[in-house]
């Protein structure tokens, strides 16, 4: 539609994992390349399934690591069933199917963009 989202808008992290910012600061240099890489006249479609490709990633990512920090920090039962909820979507994650879309599988963008 014309837009790309950076931030929260297009990657939410959890708090406790102390990423949010980071991510923030990622999405916005990635969308700026998107930008760029648009303006010399890459195609809008590879670039947008390269930025969605790279923002399931980063969050894989950070789901990976808030599932090491959530079962080394909290042990108490009121976390159990957010450690298995992360546990859950890193396994279908594997299984190549995204979180929430069982019927699509995670594809591949069909090119990166040039490198500049």
């Amino acid at each position: 539609g014309g837009l790309l989202v950076v931030g929260a808008g297009a990657l939410r992290q959890d708090p406790l994992s102390g990423t949010g910012t980071a991510q923030a600061l990622r999405t916005a240099i990635l969308a700026a390349a998107v930008v760029d890489a648009a303006a010399a006249g890459t195609s809008a479609s590879a670039l947008c399934a390269h930025y969605a490709h790279r923002l399931r990633a980063a969050h894989l990512d950070h789901l990976a690591t808030c599932l090491r920090l959530y079962a080394a920090a909290f042990g108490s039962a009121a976390w159990r069933d957010e450690i298995d909820a992360t546990r859950r979507a890193l396994r279908r994650a594997a299984a190549g199917t995204l979180p929430g879309r069982s019927d699509r599988a995670v594809a591949e963008p069909p090119q990166e963009p040039p490198p500049r």
